[in-house]
């Protein structure tokens, strides 16, 4: 059953989300992942749905109407508590910081478009629905605050692409952020 995702659920959903998106978020560690997503769930126009059963999360999506300024707005809700978590890996692991600093020049935060965030979805359950599912409730979400249209950004290496092209999104442009190659996909609600 899709609900919204709630503190009790955060550890599982990131350990989902580390374990399924590899990526520069899931390489800032599980505790990142805990806060970004503990702020997530402050921002109001914002949304984190989990599919969820038996106490398991099985799949994860967020969207957000305004992604410009996300990771500002995030970081400065616990100043503290990222700069303690940064701190850690740019001492541990200093490579990450130029992956950061280019993550910041990601051309989306300079836009203020609608944007699915997130969608995971546990392997066992791929290809039953789950993914379309998930998809389907941020579509109700972002329909019902009057968006016509939003973007994804995709990992070019994910497999994903498939399920984007068969759900309807339009691939609009590429771009990299270091050496990784990201493509915007755009949806039209109807």
């Amino acid at each position: 059953m899709i609900q919204k995702l709630t503190h009790q659920d955060i550890d599982k959903a990131v350990k989902l989300y580390r374990r399924e998106l590899p990526g520069l978020l899931a390489e800032l560690g599980t505790g990142f992942l805990k806060k970004f997503y503990k702020v997530l769930l402050s921002l109001p126009d914002c949304w984190v749905f989990v599919e969820k059963e038996d106490e398991q999360i099985l799949g994860l999506t967020s969207g957000i109407l305004s992604v410009g300024g996300l990771y500002k707005t995030i970081f400065l809700r616990d100043i503290l508590g990222f700069t303690s978590i940064f701190l850690g890996i740019f001492i541990t692991r200093p490579v990450l910081l130029i992956k950061i600093i280019q993550m910041m020049l990601y051309p989306g935060f300079k836009s203020d478009i609608p944007e699915l965030l997130t969608i995971v979805v546990d392997p066992r359950y791929r290809r039953k629905g789950m993914g379309r599912k998930l998809f389907m409730k941020i579509v109700a979400e972002f329909k019902k605050k009057g968006v016509k249209e939003f973007r994804i950004s995709v990992y070019d290496y994910l497999p994903s692409y498939g399920f984007y092209q068969k759900i309807g999104c339009q691939k609009k442009t590429s771009f990299y952020i270091g050496r990784q190659k990201i493509n915007y996909y755009l949806y039209k609600i109807k």
